[in-house]
């Protein structure tokens, strides 16, 4: 029996993930530099030739944000999480990297950057924390509005129309060693409809027979290709093309709208 539906807040999940958002990665600043050359090569693939501002919509501690600062684009990076902010900045400056961070909702229009940009990205699964389709549509319309008339937005996201119709109720365990320290990361999804899940986000850590277990909450909405479509072209977008690990060599189906 589907369980009953509880929203939990996306900017308490990652307040509370900040800290230890790295430690999902079996290594971070490989995979900054590995999702950077990734985004790179769709960049230059479907943007015109000249393009270098790039904003990251939802950057959280600045993972795509960081490696395209590196590689010379003029990123401006924006997330729910005020927490995230703060972290992305200190990694940017610790790098000596050149990037400007807010804090910003993208269901709050004063909170948008007021610039136009080459491209717009927004990766990792963020957007399907967006439960309504109209909170979606919203979203989305900003984004086409702060794109320069030929630029682009890339995003990735899960593949729902798989993960829906198996109703899949975990993630792989994910296990590595820091120092001393085993560390241990994976999800558990129960799901309260067709398309809304809650997850349970699980990291644990310790050594020998003493672990300790941190669990942050958060919810999805499935959305299948077909209704990300539809939010697409009501937001105005005339081109929509999808582009799977095979095709793109990015981890999560990615989307390319113009």
């Amino acid at each position: 029996m589907p369980s009953e539906t509880q929203n939990y807040s996306a900017e308490d999940f990652y307040d509370s993930l900040v800290e230890d958002y790295h430690l999902i990665f079996a290594d971070w600043d490989w995979s900054i530099k590995r999702q950077a050359e990734g985004l790179d090569k769709l960049i230059k693939s479907y943007a015109r030739a000249e393009a270098k501002t790039v904003w990251d919509c939802s950057c959280g501690i600045g993972t795509q944000a960081l490696g395209l600062a590196a590689k010379g684009y003029q990123v401006v990076g924006t997330d729910l999480s005020g927490r995230a902010i703060q972290r992305a900045q200190a990694e940017a400056a610790q790098r000596r990297l050149d990037v400007s961070f807010a804090k910003a909702d993208l269901r709050i229009m004063a909170q948008i950057p007021l610039q136009q940009f080459d491209v717009i990205i927004s990766c990792d699964n963020s957007l399907p924390h967006l439960l309504e389709m109209s909170e979606l549509i919203f979203a989305l319309k900003k984004l086409k509005s702060s794109m320069k008339p030929e630029g682009i937005v890339l995003g990735s996201m899960r593949d729902y129309d798989q993960i829906a119709q198996e109703q899949a109720n975990a993630t792989s365990p994910r296990s590595k060693i820091v120092g001393e320290e085993e560390i241990i990361s994976f999800q558990t999804w129960q799901w309260s409809s067709p398309s809304i899940y809650q997850v349970k986000h699980f990291i644990i850590r310790g050594q020998g027979d003493r672990f300790h277990t941190k669990v942050r909450l958060a919810t999805y909405r499935a959305y299948r290709r077909k209704e990300m479509n539809e939010a697409f072209r009501a937001a105005g977008f005339a081109e929509i093309e999808w582009l799977f690990p095979e095709e793109s060599g990015y981890y999560q189906p990615v989307f390319v709208l113009r």
